[in-house]
């Protein structure tokens, strides 16, 4: 089971790392794609089977939702692939800060809250499964963070389009 979490997170990390150091919209998608189903992976492993499906359902629902206006908006004659310009630099530094990161939270005192709050987590739900409590949460005080959620991705969303559509008018030059 160890191996399993440690490889799904190694994953995850390398797919976020692609992420940032993507050159084009169509291997970024992709990546995020994959980012989004070793999270929900890393979720399963943890114990829940419920709450990673619904995560990644509506995750790939926005995602696909996203990628459709950037593809329709952009006009790329010559995609590019990972290596080309200063994607190198970046995923090195990506994963350089990543690691940094990793290992200072790995060896402080942020071991030890996290630790707590499992800790208070696992004695609150006494026999109850986690799923239900986090569905739970979802509809009785999380309300309001989902409907600011869901405005803050509308305003994401017209925001990647007026950046991907920049001075060209994209696949709005037909009219």
């Amino acid at each position: 089971m160890g191996i399993t979490f440690f490889l799904i997170c190694c994953l995850m990390m390398i797919s976020v790392v692609l992420v940032a150091s993507g050159v084009t919209i169509h291997y970024g998608v992709v990546s995020l794609l994959f980012a989004a189903m070793f999270g929900s992976a890393l979720l399963v492993v943890g114990g829940g089977s419920f709450m990673p499906l619904v995560v990644l359902l509506i995750y790939l629902g926005g995602l696909l939702v996203v990628f459709a206006f950037c593809v329709g908006f952009t006009d790329d004659k010559y995609c590019e692939f990972w290596g080309a310009g200063g994607s190198k630099v970046s995923a090195c530094v990506c994963g350089a800060g990543l690691g940094v990161g990793g290992y200072y939270m790995y060896d402080s005192a942020w071991a030890e809250v996290l630790g707590c709050f499992v800790d208070a987590v696992e004695t609150w739900s006494g026999d109850v499964s986690n799923e239900f409590l986090g569905v739970g949460l979802f509809y009785m005080s999380g309300w309001g963070f989902l409907i600011l959620s869901g405005w803050a991705l509308l305003v994401v969303l017209f925001t990647i389009m007026i950046l991907v559509r920049g001075r060209r008018r994209g696949a709005l030059r037909s009219l």
